[in-house]
């Protein structure tokens, strides 16, 4: 009976009848600064639904610095978000916060979205970024 049970399992898997639980089918974004000798920072987005998504900003590794593995994730929480713009907080340390804005520069449906990012205290410049859709 278990073998007919998992067979039969099996063909709702592979025909699409289930979606398997692995299989998110979010579409995840990446970009990356490189700081020269200083760490780069990153910028993982995970469209959730319409223009919604969940970040993740990442401090990267000045020998790898598009390498988000070897990278190290920093607690993001998105305060706002639409078709054309990002609003995050990042903790870096206990006392450390900042606030980000991401502005696209088109909408991201593409393979590749440009955008700015800003700091909201105004003492950093806007950084351009290209984010880029993963397989």
């Amino acid at each position: 009976m278990r073998t007919k049970t998992c067979a039969f399992l099996v063909c709702l898997f592979a025909f699409g009848c289930v979606q398997h639980p692995l299989k998110t089918g979010q579409t995840v974004w990446l970009a990356s600064i490189d700081n020269g000798d200083k760490p780069g920072v990153g910028v993982k987005l995970t469209e959730t639904g319409g223009s919604q998504f969940n970040a993740t900003v990442f401090l990267l590794d000045p020998n790898q610095p598009h390498d988000f593995k070897a990278g190290r994730a920093v607690r993001t929480k998105v305060l706002s978000s639409n078709s054309s713009e990002l609003s995050l907080l990042v903790h870096y340390k206990k006392d450390q916060n900042e606030k980000l804005t991401i502005k696209f520069q088109g909408i991201l449906n593409g393979n590749h979205v440009g955008a700015i990012l800003t700091d909201d205290d105004g003492k950093g410049r806007p950084i351009e970024l290209d984010f880029n859709r993963q397989p």
